[in-house]
């Protein structure tokens, strides 16, 4: 029998002995016990004056926070332990009963309240146990500040209990160190006080003296009372804090400033220095204006003179204080789609600059410099190869020198990795825009589609330089259609004049310069946002519309209406006789299942969101697709007015898998594609459909007749239909506002 069931049989056979009194005693008596429940509730709810932190006990009420990692919540805690008061032993035999715990941990035998630390001992154990999953960690912390429901620390912001927010300072005073246990963004218990030093590296000090020390830290400007005479205003430091007072101030104030090449998970390669190594702790301060911390995202590679603070050989922290400067776009060179080679060489009909690390020489015009010949380049830095001087093309060329590639501007640089070599061309970008335009539209084009293809390779560069997307291998972009083809064919003399005409021109929305998408055609109708499930927000001027003389009167949602549209021409079409504007295809899903699926899994690993595994009722998700079964139906779930499919259902026997984004649909329906048939008459396999504006029919054989148009994602500039808008009298302005809606062009140069 439970310790309350006690108390209330006790209650009750109180009641039944109780003698006959006055009325009036009675409801006094039974007014002071229903104000002293009341009162008692408050102070459990609100707060209690009694109640304080204490090394010597531990109270019922913080129990339920440490306690809900286990099988039930603080709610249900609450009930179970429904008393306030200090924790006492018998409480702790009592819950370990409850646990089922208690073959496996001996509880104190008397009957006397239990200290913090004997109770700790304790709940290490259980926490032993019951986290199988480790969830439950113990870290030493500087409590910050309090915000609605939650204290903030040097580690981070930590939701409290309804009993920790009552009490406030009473348990969790600011300035002071602390020893908690921490599940994920909870504070469940606070184990200890003021028993370690607690140290927060590399913080930024505002100012010292008046008996304070003044940093940042968590993008808050830290008061700690310090005895400090000298002035470290802007000196980064490890600075220990305990009982409310710094202890310690380890100052790092070694400096080296430079472009910042390419960073890793555990390194950085800073120009003229080579590779350094990171602190795990490593913080970045912007001191542009008001000083704040800043994120990672905020490097950019080549263009930004940044201050690298480092100690013991490890870089602890960055400071910026200066803006970047977007001048040079770093291009990886992919071979064949990969980005290793097993070898690079190098020449040109000019001497050459070779530099690694520290060092440089000249050589000779013709010189073949080739990467497994000069394997001391690479211990510390990376090879890199110029012009002695002007601005003389470089070629990638074969161990005996003949050129296996275009001219390249600007520098080459090779790194050489685990898995091989990787080329990085550093150019301007307004060459970068000249080497990208004939490379993704034929020199054919018109004038103004020229153009307009440049402002869109320009903006679509410009905005890559702040994403650095090959970071780890110090470059913005590669040289693909990942990014933009870049190199590949020659520049014409029109595509040349059209880069210059156009000259730092980039478009902006909302006065953020965009990624200007663009494909090679569409189907007569452009697409949206929608299908990349983006939100319209920042991404408002992809709007889509009628490639058309005349809008047509179809409701390209409708599952009838599109499909008769599809499979039919369109005279009224600007693009009506490009290749792609109609095509075909059948699927032939059943012979690749377990391809399918294996697509499936790519996909879904590169975008989790996009693909989701239900079961046959659609009640429950699943983890995975291995016990769908046999495949049985392949339908649109949901298409939008621009005509693209939304979302792909594909049904098995014991599930269905729900795909969305237009590229996951490409490439899963590809997987089981046939030759695709254009409308020119030619015909081409395929691993990925050309667009996701297709109809499906199953037919009676168990495969799919698709019918589709347009070549690409649809999103943004119809490549093909530009330069059908240019050969009717549109200028580039005129174009690029068409495609995109809302938008202006700016200007990129410096004044």
């Amino acid at each position: 029998m439970g310790k309350r069931q006690i108390r209330e049989n006790n209650m009750g056979q109180k009641r039944n002995k109780r003698s006959i009194g006055s009325r009036r005693n009675f409801y006094v008596l039974a007014g002071i016990l229903i104000l002293g429940a009341a009162l008692a509730l408050v102070l459990t709810r609100t707060g209690d004056s009694r109640i304080m932190y204490s090394d010597d006990c531990v109270w019922r009420q913080e129990v339920p926070s440490m306690m809900q990692f286990t099988y039930y919540d603080i709610a249900e805690w609450e009930e179970k332990l429904p008393d306030s008061g200090k924790l006492k032993n018998s409480d702790v035999a009592e819950l370990l009963q409850q646990l089922h715990l208690e073959e496996y941990i001996s509880a104190p035998d008397d009957r006397g309240n239990i200290s913090r630390a004997e109770w700790f001992a304790i709940y290490e154990q259980i926490v032993s146990i019951l986290d199988d999953r480790e969830t439950v960690r113990r870290s030493h912390v500087l409590l910050l500040s309090w915000e609605e429901g939650a204290v903030v620390t040097n580690e981070g912001s930590l939701s409290v209990s309804e009993f920790f927010a009552g009490q406030k300072e009473k348990y969790l005073e600011p300035m002071h160190t602390y020893e908690l246990y921490i599940q994920e963004d909870r504070l469940l218990g606070i184990v200890s006080r003021d028993s370690e030093e607690v140290v927060i590296p590399n913080g930024y000090i505002t100012s010292s003296g008046d008996g304070e020390l003044r940093f940042l830290s968590g993008n808050q400007i830290l008061a700690i009372p310090a005895d400090i005479q000298e002035d470290l205003a802007g000196v980064v430091a490890d600075i220990s804090v305990q009982k409310g007072s710094v202890t310690r101030i380890g100052k790092k104030e070694e400096k080296i400033t430079g472009k910042l090449l390419s960073v890793s998970d555990s390194h950085m390669e800073i120009a003229g220095y080579g590779q350094v190594a990171l602190d795990p702790a490593l913080k970045l301060y912007s001191l542009q204006g008001e000083v704040r911390e800043a994120s990672m995202d905020q490097l950019i590679l080549e263009n930004m003179d940044i201050t690298f603070v480092v100690a013991e050989g490890q870089v602890s922290a960055i400071l910026l204080e200066q803006s970047a400067v977007m001048e040079n776009i770093r291009v990886l060179l992919l071979s064949d789609g990969s980005i290793f080679r097993s070898d690079v060489s190098i020449t040109s009909d000019v001497p050459l600059v070779v530099e690694h690390h520290q060092n440089a020489e000249t050589l000779g015009a013709n010189t073949i410099i080739t990467a497994s010949a000069m394997p001391d380049a690479f211990q510390e830095s990376w090879l890199a190869v110029r012009p002695a001087e002007g601005d003389a093309p470089l070629y990638l060329s074969d161990a005996q020198g003949n050129r296996i590639s275009l001219g390249y501007s600007g520098t080459l640089e090779v790194r050489q990795y685990p898995e091989g070599f990787a080329v990085v061309n550093v150019v301007d970008l307004e060459t970068y825009v000249k080497g990208v335009l004939t490379s993704e539209v034929p020199s054919d084009f018109g004038f103004e589609a020229l153009c307009a293809q440049a402002v869109c390779a320009r903006s679509y560069g410009y905005k890559q330089l702040a994403g650095s997307g090959y970071s780890q291998y110090g470059a913005h972009v590669d040289d693909s259609v990942n990014y933009q083809v870049y190199n590949k064919q020659e520049p014409s003399e029109q595509a040349l004049q059209a880069a210059d005409a156009t000259k730092g021109e980039v478009l902006s929305f909302q006065g953020e310069i965009i990624e200007t998408y663009y494909y090679s055609t569409s189907f007569g109708h452009t697409g949206d946002y929608q299908a990349w499930n983006l939100e319209p927000g920042a991404y408002g001027y992809l709007v889509g519309d009628w490639l058309r003389s005349t809008p047509a009167e179809v409701d390209l949602s409708d599952e009838a209406s599109f499909a008769a549209y599809i499979q039919q021409p369109d005279p009224e079409c600007y693009e009506q006789n490009i290749r792609y504007f109609r095509w075909n295809t059948v699927l032939h899903p059943q012979d690749v299942q377990d391809q399918l699926l294996q697509t499936i899994r790519s996909r879904k690993k590169i975008q989790p969101d996009a693909i989701h595994y239900y079961s046959k009722d659609l009640t429950q998700e699943l983890d995975s697709p291995s016990g769908l079964g046999t495949l049985e139906n392949i339908a649109v779930g949901a298409r939008n007015a621009s005509g693209v499919i939304l979302e792909l259902q594909m049904w098995y026997e014991n599930g269905m898998v729900q795909v969305t984004s237009e590229y996951n649909i490409r490439a899963i329906l590809g997987t089981a594609a046939s030759d695709v048939n254009y409308q020119d008459g030619s015909s081409g396999s395929v691993t990925l459909l050309p667009s996701a504006y297709i109809s499906i029919t199953k037919l009676e054989d168990g495969n799919y007749q698709v019918y589709g148009g347009g070549y690409g994602h649809g999103i943004g500039m119809s490549q093909n239909g530009a330069n059908q808008l240019a050969g009717q009298g549109w200028k580039y302005r005129d174009i690029l506002n068409f495609f995109y809606r809302g938008t202006e062009i700016s200007s990129c140069l410096l004044e």
